[in-house]
């Protein structure tokens, strides 16, 4: 038994979206079945510069086209809101 595995007894992975603890066949994936189901991933169209979904063919958000980052690219996960503000 590793480490790992006796840490994960006590301390047992949750899903970081609703907080449920993770069966063994989802510790990998790090989001349980349920969340993955679910619409909360940035899919689509998305802004070249910040990841922000976007509608059309623009390459840039209307935020990113008005001002200049610090950063080269940015790339989100999730939609950020919902059970993802929770």
């Amino acid at each position: 038994m590793k480490y790992k595995d006796i840490r994960d007894l006590f301390f047992p992975p949750v899903c970081p979206i609703c907080d449920k603890v993770l069966s063994f066949d989802r510790i990998e994936k790090g989001i349980c079945m349920s969340c993955i189901k679910k619409d909360f991933f940035i899919k689509g169209n998305i802004c070249m510069s910040c990841g922000k979904r976007i509608s059309g063919a623009e390459e840039y958000c209307s935020d990113c086209m008005k001002m200049k980052h610090v950063f080269e690219k940015n790339r989100g996960l999730f939609v950020y809101d919902r059970d993802v503000k929770k």
